[in-house]
């Protein structure tokens, strides 16, 4: 475990190496120090990017979930790399066989509000398939408050701030009412 702590804290020392450098506020005297180690990059490459990538997916096989920000695995901070990935998707400088890569991996999402609200309209939809009609007060379904659910995509809606796509899919519901 005294191991584990000690390589932390090195890969957390040597992550703040490489980000004075890429900012520009290493000295000369210390970037050249690290530039006569054999095997040292300054910037990650795709080798230990491939890497992050097995082992979250090795994770999610184990663990039935993704990981979350503060847990290690293989001593890697699997969650903040994943976090890391969904920011770089929205500033669009993943690459396209990037962003296939990763979508390959078993519960992989970009947005959490999107999975959250894809998981409740599955629940919804499900219960208005077996139920044949909308819930009622206080209905819990798969897991999801569903009646609760229903309501704040009411408020949303009457407030325009529903997406189209939110929309549509709900009016393709059978017994959906606004």
């Amino acid at each position: 475990m005294r191991y584990i702590r000690v390589l932390s804290k090195l890969d957390d020392w040597l992550g703040n190496q490489k980000r004075a450098f890429k900012k520009g506020n290493m000295p000369a005297a210390h970037q050249k120090k690290f530039e006569v180690i054999s095997g040292w990059e300054w910037y990650v490459t795709a080798l230990q990017w491939e890497r992050k990538v097995a082992y979250l997916k090795e994770y999610v096989d184990e663990f039935a979930k993704i990981s979350t920000a503060k847990e290690r695995y293989h001593d890697c901070m699997l969650g903040e790399w994943a976090q890391k990935q969904r920011l770089f998707y929205k500033k669009g400088t993943l690459s396209a066989e990037q962003i296939q890569i990763l979508e390959t991996i078993p519960l992989w999402y970009w947005s959490f509000k999107e999975t959250l609200w894809l998981k409740s309209y599955t629940a919804l939809s499900d219960y208005c398939e077996k139920q044949k009609r909308l819930p009622l007060y206080a209905t819990l379904h798969n897991g999801v408050a569903i009646s609760n659910w229903c309501y704040r995509q009411r408020t949303q809606y009457a407030a325009g701030k529903k997406s189209s796509d939110h929309i549509a899919r709900l009016e393709n519901l059978k017994w959906w009412r606004w």
